[in-house]
């Protein structure tokens, strides 16, 4: 037989199973926990079992608490000490997307706008030598094309001077080995033969020697007058860009 229940918070009154007497459940209206109290007396003897259409219909007391359960959004009083009901998972909404603001670009200058060319517009391209370099033909062009044509001109130079003094120093001494032997055999003048071979000898030794020296003294112009080209193509730049 169900046991009426009155819940101390709110005052709603319900009915508990007979089975959950003495023990604590929650009000399904507020959820306060309160005592089911011990069914009353005779309460166990139950009236004759209904036949008919009236085993049928449900009782009025289970029908009242399915009301109030219903009315307080639960199906029965939970008793303190059962396992809860899985919790069914609330489904995760979205969040909403937020487009990101437009970039608008700021209308371009008119001095930025360059009309396009129409076919057949386009300039003429004339290929020009950078300055100071030698072109197929043999001709150095440029504003210091003249300090390079010299440049090369000396370095040429120097290679000569050093083999026209080594071909001079043999002639020379050629020569005084040959006027040494005639002087010694046809005139007998010994002293005279190895004088004139001591003065070839030594001519045949400064020409060498010259030409040695001629040959460091070109190579030497050369890199000072490439310096100087150097010097003077970087201040040009300088002035250009300047200006």
């Amino acid at each position: 037989m169900p046991i009426p229940v009155t819940c101390i918070q709110c005052h709603k009154t319900f009915k508990a199973s007979d089975s959950a007497a003495g023990r604590k459940a929650k009000c399904p209206a507020c959820g306060h926990v309160i005592e089911i109290p011990a069914a009353p007396p005779g309460a166990s003897e139950g009236p004759p079992a209904p036949t008919g259409h009236a085993a049928a219909s449900p009782h009025p007391a289970d029908a009242l608490a399915a009301a109030l359960a219903g009315a307080a959004g639960l199906s029965t009083p939970s008793v303190v000490g059962e396992e809860p009901e899985a919790v069914r998972p609330q489904p995760v909404r979205p969040e909403p997307v937020v487009a990101a603001p437009a970039v608008v670009s700021p209308p371009a200058a008119e001095a930025d706008v360059v009309a396009p060319h129409a076919p057949g517009d386009e300039d003429e391209m004339i290929t020009v030598p950078p300055i100071g370099v030698q072109t197929p033909s043999g001709l150095v062009v440029g504003r210091r094309g003249h300090l390079r044509q010299a440049v090369r001109r000396h370095r040429q130079t120097a290679a000569w001077a050093r083999i026209v003094g080594m071909v001079l120093g043999g002639m020379c001494l050629v020569i005084g080995i040959t006027g040494m032997i005639y002087l010694a055999i046809v005139t007998r003048a010994l002293l005279t033969a190895l004088g004139v071979f001591l003065l070839m000898l030594v001519l045949a030794a400064a020409t060498v020697a010259g030409g040695m020296l001629a040959r460091h003294l070109l190579l030497a112009l050369a890199d000072l007058t490439e310096q100087a080209a150097v010097h003077q193509d970087l201040l040009d730049e300088i002035n250009e860009r300047l200006s």
